[in-house]
């Protein structure tokens, strides 16, 4: 059983992954890549830090 402490901490986990696939997605086809890329240097070029920085400007 997984504890709901969510409200106790006042704190969410999010998986960067999950919170950012429709736009990753988005982008990738709209460049021409492989919509599952996420080994690339194009994909860790391009995406993976913005994903990160869209995240954390939740904080």
């Amino acid at each position: 059983m997984v504890a709901d402490w969510r409200g106790e901490l006042g704190a969410a986990f999010l998986d960067s992954d999950t919170a950012t696939e429709s736009v990753v997605k988005a982008g990738l086809a709209a460049a021409g890549m492989s919509v599952d890329d996420r080994d690339s240097p194009e994909y860790k070029r391009h995406f993976r830090g913005v994903g990160r920085q869209a995240l954390q400007a939740w904080t």
